[in-house]
């Protein structure tokens, strides 16, 4: 429909997101109520553990980027469809038993079955985030409290037998969460961070000139580099800057898409910081383990998202 109606398609590329948002009813009623539906179905699909749910400009944005590679993400889909007989085709030829064809074809299958596990743990934290403002506004407390409630406490809450909200705002502040047998244990404070401390060894590395990762999209990069782990450190984020975290999470996806390259310590090819790459075909390279620890906002740095090589630059 947007690239068949000749007005239609000329609105979306003169303008950015938010006008063709604000406008749109005006010039495609009929449009406007798709693309509203679609927003309405989707709107949760990174919204992770915290959210927050996609606004209708993320889907603006989108379609007016695919505008120009339709006819790639067409030939990608048709070239999808000729691989499956093919990888029949090769099954069949290689594997000889039942059993053969059964490890043949379980990569796949457990591909598939993460990606479905993860849109039904993003779905899932999407509803239960609503459930959770509502428990909040019942109770007269914050989202964030409700959230490190434990079980127990909850239900003791609507019941009105549990009032100790200082020690849910300690927990928000610092806290860990352990069990041994089933038996749960939350500590807060400095208690917390002398059991961290205790338990958890971290190996520090200061130095590295260069070092490798998993390419999770090919491409190559030269930019500057935005250590960028939580929503607040996104404003120092510039288009073309390469974006270096521990592990994205949608909360971080405005910066993404200003990125030049995308580096992670950790993630497999199916991380969040993976899946995002090959939707904005950005260059990325995952599961690092040293790149927050060896790079530094500022450095320049080449990443090479062909072999997972990112070198420091001088």
């Amino acid at each position: 429909m947007l690239l068949a109606d000749k007005k239609l398609s000329s609105f979306f590329r003169q303008n950015n997101a938010a006008k063709i948002e604000k406008e749109l009813p005006a010039v495609s009623k009929e449009f406007d109520a798709v693309l509203t539906a679609h927003w309405k179905k989707y709107l949760w699909i990174f919204f992770m553990y915290e959210g927050p749910a996609l606004e209708k400009g993320y889907f603006i944005r989108r379609l007016k980027e695919d505008m120009d590679n339709a006819m790639y993400i067409a030939l990608e889909l048709e070239q999808n469809k000729k691989m499956l007989p093919t990888q029949k085709k090769l099954v069949e030829k290689i594997a000889g038993t039942r059993e053969e064809k059964i490890i043949f074809s379980f990569p796949r299958r457990l591909v598939e079955t993460k990606a479905y596990r993860k849109d039904a743990m993003y779905f899932g934290s999407f509803v239960f985030d609503k459930l959770c403002g509502e428990i909040g506004k019942r109770l007269g407390i914050t989202i964030d409290q409700v959230r490190y409630m434990a079980r127990q406490e909850l239900f003791d809450a609507l019941a009105g037998k549990f009032n100790d909200f200082e020690m849910l705002n300690k927990r928000i502040a610092y806290s860990v969460f352990y069990a041994v047998n089933g038996k749960p244990t939350i500590l807060v404070g400095d208690e917390a961070r002398k059991w961290y401390k205790r338990n958890v060894k971290t190996e520090k590395i200061t130095a590295a000139e260069e070092f490798t990762g998993t390419p999770a999209f090919a491409g190559h990069a030269v930019g500057s580099v935005k250590i960028i782990n939580h929503p607040n450190e996104m404003l120092k984020m510039q288009k073309g800057d390469i974006l270096v975290s521990h592990a994205t999470n949608p909360n971080l996806l405005p910066a993404m898409t200003k990125a030049a390259a995308i580096v992670t310590d950790v993630g497999g090819l199916t991380c969040h910081a993976a899946i995002v790459s090959r939707e904005f075909r950005i260059p990325c390279v995952v599961g690092t383990k040293i790149a927050t620890q060896v790079l530094k906002d500022g450095d320049l740095v080449e990443v090479d998202a062909e072999s997972g090589i990112i070198r420091k630059k001088k």
